[in-house]
């Protein structure tokens, strides 16, 4: 079975904080992922995942700037 990744709407739903430990922990399993495996389905999606991570993270922020 396989999931699909968050939208990047469903991500800005969560704080900041678990946004960020999210994004490391991606990032992590990407390279490990691209040591074992190279480019692969599984590699990619982890990749999609972190480049949603970092929108909704920007988009998270600017919205934030916005508050002030």
């Amino acid at each position: 079975m396989f999931l699909t990744n968050p939208t990047i709407d469903e991500l800005l739903t969560l704080d900041m904080s678990l946004l960020m430990d999210m994004l490391v922990y991606q990032t992590r399993l990407y390279v490990q992922l691209m040591k074992q495996d190279g480019v692969s389905s599984t590699t990619k999606a982890c990749r999609e995942l972190i480049d949603n991570l970092q929108s909704a993270i920007y988009r998270k922020k600017a919205l934030q700037k916005q508050e002030r």
